[in-house]
């Protein structure tokens, strides 16, 4: 028995087929029952050879290799990148140095198949360090290197094991083995560290965020989970309006939600409560509501679109931030126009509000609905209630403008608060008056060396809404030019803009927008009679008593009154008559 004890094996020469000889001599001495400790000895050894090698390449390579004391957690190796330098960086600003665990897997012969436990794998998958499976191949006299970084595809797969095994009802998940196969195009040779670098620098930084997002997001791309709920309603209409989100919160007798991934329910609820309140947001679909004023001026809005369906009744609503409309169940049409003065909207939707609460009560309103290239006729509508002032008309048109300056800027003014827009009423319209297509008059006692005619009136004025300032120089043409009672009216047809600009308020300056005004002045002059009013806000809020000129523009002092304004005429740089 002495001849083949463990303690020959001290010798030093003794080389690796010496150890598989000894352990066979071990099994046959010990019986079957010692195959498994037998084997598990062998692969001990072969992987230590494997680590040893990555150890050696490690240190080689300057890299820092720290080995797992305790294996509790999947990896065998925590290696550290040195951190490559800034040459202009500050100390503080350098960059940090690159971190990742690894996992070594060793084979021997031409096997490329290794096992993980699923415990393992979804520890990889879900860790917020960059994790790497390496496998060293013995199989020759030089080891060759493979290597995955645990990302993407062998992400979502993990996953996905791990989602059918909850299905399954397994719990002891590191009792469940999966493989992992490596390929020719995962062979990184002696630049496997590099590689390494190379993979970690290629995703968007911050690394852990990104993974987690991939995470959090993967395998719910089609679905992510069914909800059931016992509603407390008392009849089917109240159904409808929970479907069309007209009733964000209700009280539910039971609620339960089974999250679903990769198609693959969990085998039991992650929510399950009862007699709780809920807010629920259906899901629409992207629409535009056209609104066509009494006047035929369209208006087209980002909407919503619902449908529902509840006992065989039917009903859908479109839902935009200036007006919302359900239709149905049965003949049953509610429409609602309404912004608060917190409610923040954008130009268009602000400008679609302003028309519908100025229109007259007897007026139509009709209304369209554009999804997927299809229109859908929803007829008309009336606005109830006292009819608004002349205000609210003044600034859809002067809203209208802000808009149109904004397109030619090529810029998206963002959302205003509605409290905002309320505050500029005085300026939006005054730049209606400006630019409009509405006609304008100016009445005044002409003096005596007043020109016989008038060709057109140019003009300039700002809007601030919020943070930002929408300037404009516009001319409008003669309309009709009459005298009655000793005094001039001069009739000025719909204007049109010669410049504009939209700026930030912290910015803005009056000096560009003095200057087009300027440059537009010379350039109509030429051969015709301008009455150049210059800063047309300066001319409407003076409001001089003995005032020789008057209009039907509006004050911009008051936003629900309009009175008669006058102006003296000034120098040709602020309001004159100029040939």
């Amino acid at each position: 028995m002495s001849d083949t004890s463990p303690s020959t094996a001290t010798d030093a020469s003794v080389g690796w087929a010496d150890v598989v000889a000894l352990g066979r001599q071990l099994t046959r001495q010990l019986g079957d029952g010692c195959d498994d400790l037998a084997l598990s000895w062998m692969a001990h050894h072969v992987g230590r050879r494997g680590e040893k090698r990555f150890d050696v390449m490690c240190s080689d390579a300057g890299v820092t290799c720290n080995r797992s004391i305790e294996d509790d957690n999947g990896w065998d190796k925590l290696i550290e990148f040195p951190a490559r330098p800034a040459p202009f960086a500050a100390i503080d600003m350098q960059p940090a140095h690159l971190v990742a665990a690894v996992q070594v897997k060793t084979t021997e012969g031409s096997p490329r198949t290794v096992s993980i436990s699923l415990s393992n794998a979804l520890r990889h998958a879900t860790s917020d360090l960059p994790q790497f499976i390496v496998l060293v191949a013995l199989d020759g006299v030089q080891p060759r290197y493979f290597a995955k970084h645990v990302w993407g595809s062998v992400i979502a797969d993990w996953l996905k094991a791990g989602r059918q095994a909850d299905a399954d009802g397994v719990t002891a998940t590191h009792k469940v083995q999966i493989s992992l196969t490596f390929g020719s195009e995962d062979e990184r040779g002696s630049g496997l560290l590099e590689w390494i670098r190379s993979e970690i620098n290629a995703v968007a930084e911050p690394y852990a965020a990104t993974k987690r997002r991939f995470v959090d997001l993967v395998g719910f791309e089609s679905d992510r989970g069914t909800a059931r709920i016992t509603l407390a309603l008392q009849s089917g209409d109240e159904l409808l309006d929970v479907q069309l989100g007209l009733r964000p919160e209700v009280e539910a007798k039971h609620f339960t939600y089974t999250s679903e991934r990769f198609g693959i329910r969990a085998r039991r609820p992650e929510i399950d409560e009862h007699n709780v309140k809920l807010h629920l947001m259906p899901e629409g679909r992207e629409c535009t509501l056209r609104i066509e004023m009494p006047d035929g001026a369209g208006v087209p809005l980002p909407a919503t679109l619902y449908s529902a369906s509840s006992g065989g009744a039917l009903a859908f609503r479109v839902a935009s931030r200036a007006l919302d409309i359900t239709v149905g169940p049965r003949d049953r049409v509610r429409a609602k126009a309404s912004l608060g003065l917190d409610d923040r909207a954008g130009l268009d939707e602000i400008s679609a509000f302003a028309h519908l609460i100025s229109s007259k009560p007897e007026s139509d309103v009709a209304l369209q609905v554009n999804v997927d290239g299809s229109d859908l006729d929803l007829g008309a509508i009336r606005m109830k209630g006292n009819r608004q002032t002349e205000t609210w008309s003044w600034i859809a048109l002067g809203t209208g403008i802000a808009r149109a300056i904004a397109a030619d800027a090529g810029r998206d003014p963002g959302e205003f608060r509605m409290g905002d827009v309320q505050d500029a009423a005085g300026d939006l319209q005054i730049l209606a008056a400006l630019a409009s297509n509405r006609v304008i008059r100016v009445d005044f006692r002409p003096e005596p060396d007043a020109p016989e005619r008038f060709d057109g009136f140019l003009a300039y004025c700002s809007a601030i809404i919020g943070d930002q300032v929408f300037s404009a120089v516009a001319h409008r043409p003669l309309g009709i030019d009459e005298t009655h009672n000793g005094r001039r009216r001069v009739m000025f047809g719909p204007g049109r803009t010669l410049w504009s600009r939209m700026s930030r308020r912290d910015v803005w300056s009056e000096e560009p927008m003095q200057s087009a005004y300027q440059r537009q002045l010379e350039r109509l002059c030429e051969g015709a009679e301008i009455m150049a009013i210059g800063n047309l806000a300066k001319m409407v809020k003076s409001g001089y008593e003995d005032a020789i000129l008057s209009s039907d523009l509006p004050s911009g002092l008051e936003r629900d009154s309009r009175k008669q304004v006058g102006a003296r005429v000034c120098p040709v740089r602020d309001g004159s008559v100029r040939r």
